[in-house]
C-alpha cells in the first residue's frame, strides 16, 4: 500500500502496537522459521497445516511456533474458511522528515 492508505494502514498499525517484520529480523530466526518467512514474502498468507508441512512439526507445534512469531508481531492470525491462517506483516518504511526551513534552504540554494 502506497500513498494515503499507507499511511492510513502506518497509523493504525502504530496506535495497535505492531511493529512488522524487518529484513534485520530474518537474520535472527531459526533456519526453518526464516524459510517459512522468505516463503510469505512471495505468498503472504499461509494456513496452519501448511506452515506446519514447512516448518516439519506437528499442527500443535507449528501453532506454537506462529504464535511466538505473532507476539512478536511478524504475523497476524485470522481466519479463512473455518481455518486457521497467518498473514505476513511487514515493517512499514520509515518517512523521511523534511526539514523545519525547507523554504529558507531552497532560496539559499537558488541564491548562493
Amino acid at each position: 500500500m502506497d500513498g494515503m492508505w499507507g499511511r492510513i494502514q502506518a497509523e493504525m498499525d502504530a496506535r495497535e502496537g505492531r511493529k512488522g517484520l524487518n529484513p534485520y529480523d530474518l537474520l535472527e530466526l531459526p533456519r526453518a522459521e526464516r524459510n517459512l518467512m522468505r516463503k510469505l514474502l512471495k505468498q503472504r498468507v499461509i494456513s496452519l497445516e501448511e506452515a506446519a508441512r514447512d516448518l516439519q512439526q506437528s499442527e500443535q507445534e507449528a501453532e506454537e511456533t506462529l504464535d511466538a512469531l505473532v507476539q512478536r508481531t511478524f504475523l497476524l492470525e485470522c481466519q479463512i474458511e473455518g481455518q486457521k491462517h497467518y498473514k505476513l506483516l511487514l515493517a512499514r518504511k520509515e518517512g523521511k522528515e523534511l526539514p523545519f526551513n525547507l523554504w529558507d534552504d531552497l532560496s539559499q540554494k537558488l541564491d548562493g
